[in-house]
This record gives C-alpha cells, structure tokens and sequence, in this order.
C-alpha cells in the first residue's frame, strides 16, 4: 500500500463497543507498532494490557474522573487550545460547526459519547 493511501484511510475511533479484543490481535497490534520508528532508536515505550477484573477496574475509576470533572495526564505536553494558532483554532471551530450540521439534534449524544471513552460507563 502507497503511504498516501495510508493517510487517506487513516481514522479516528472515540466511541468504543464493549466488544472483547483478542489476545493474538493484541500481540499482532504490538508487533505491528514495535516497528514504527523512534526518536534515534530510543524505542521508550512500554506496553500494558488489561483485562478482566483489572480493565473493569480502569474503567471504573475512568468513569468516576470523568464524573468528578478531574482530568487525566497526557504523557506528552498538550497545549490548550487558546495557545493554538488561529488557523488551527479556526479550523477545529469549523470542523464542530460541520459535526453540527451533520448529528444536528444527535451533537449531544456525540457530546456525551467523549464521556464514554473506552466504554467506561459500561462498567458502573
């Protein structure tokens, strides 16, 4: 495949199904991922998968932050959006305009979808 198709076919996912994940596509994922490159070869990632009682656990506590109104920590520094520049300010207000548009009276669903990241209400 052409890196161009790669770009073209590249999405986002932000609502998730409860729908189980395999262990040996889980490890196909990793091995997959091992070879995309890093910082002079520093490979400094660590992987960690949870299941059962303990991804139960994630999600509960996810959901009770999430509840909460706390926010989590990014591993890399994230800049507020009132730092972006205006192009890029101008274009995600777009983009929400056009999601808008598009759900009309279902934006508060979409809206509240980013509460159920990794389908942490599920587990309450």
């Amino acid at each position: 495949m052409e890196f161009s198709q790669v770009v073209a076919n590249r999405h986002s996912v932000r609502d998730f199904t409860d729908q189980p994940v395999s262990r040996e596509d889980l490890v196909d994922i990793v091995r997959t991922a091992q070879q995309a490159p890093s910082w002079v070869n520093s490979q400094p990632w660590r992987v960690y998968a949870a299941t059962g009682a303990t991804l139960a656990g994630i999600k509960k506590r996810h959901a009770a932050d999430v509840a909460a109104g706390r926010k989590g920590n990014a591993d890399l520094p994230v800049k507020p959006r009132t730092e972006w520049s205006a192009t890029t300010q101008e274009n995600m207000a777009a983009l929400g305009e056009q999601i808008g548009a598009q759900l009309g009276d279902g934006v508060q669903e979409f809206q509240a979808s980013q509460g159920r990241l990794f389908n942490a209400q599920a587990a309450l």
